[in-house]
């Protein structure tokens, strides 16, 4: 399947300036969720709430992603720990218009797009036949070889699959993956959104 409309840029940035060109880049509505990770912590959390709350952890990050159903911005640090190569992804849409690197529009045209999920670890912690929540309010998935408990920023509407019994209570959660191909091979990648396996499996096989 071909992809369209896509727009990739590319930028090298300061440490102080990641989390002004991400904010520039989610423009209010593109990012659904964040993932920040220093070498002690991952953050996974719903993009908006990790913006009120911690949008300074970006600054001591090592990589992360902020990805959404049509957008993803991706950063690493730098071999000189002096800033971040960043890179992000517009599908479908038109990103904000932002001072860097673009890739050539007619190279972009001729790559092919195939989506893939992913599991992540863990499963829904149920007791009493209800969800197990933690502080924050936030369902819990818990992993019994590490063993810790986890939390996922699934929306109401996912989690509704489980709580109503749609689909099994220890089916696994999964993050969808777009590649974009040329000839075959995967050029980029992005991330897409979290969903059920059991309901990715079935739309697969319809």
């Amino acid at each position: 399947m071909k992809a369209t409309n896509l727009h990739i840029g590319a930028k090298c940035v300061g440490k102080d300036e990641l989390v002004s060109l991400v904010e520039k880049l989610h423009n209010g509505q593109h990012f659904s969720y964040i993932i920040a990770a220093t070498w002690g912590k991952i953050w996974f959390e719903d993009f908006e709430s990790f913006w009120q709350d911690r949008k300074d952890v970006l600054r001591e990050s090592q990589w992360g992603r902020a990805f959404g159903e049509n957008a993803e911005v991706r950063w690493r640090e730098d071999e000189e720990g002096n800033g971040f190569l960043c890179r992000w992804i517009f599908e479908g849409i038109s990103p904000p218009n932002v001072d860097a690197h673009q890739y050539p529009k007619e190279n972009l045209e001729q790559l092919e797009q195939q989506d893939q999920t992913f599991l992540l670890w863990g499963m829904p912690l149920w007791e009493d036949g209800k969800w197990v929540r933690d502080e924050k309010n936030r369902r819990v998935w818990y992993v019994t070889r590490i063993p810790r408990p986890l939390t996922y920023p699934i929306d109401d509407q996912l989690a509704e699959l489980w709580e109503q019994g749609k689909v099994e209570q220890r089916c696994p959660l999964c993050l969808r993956v777009r590649f974009y191909l040329w000839q075959g091979q995967p050029m980029f990648d992005r991330f897409v959104k979290l969903e059920a396996h059991c309901k990715a499996s079935a739309r697969r096989e319809s």
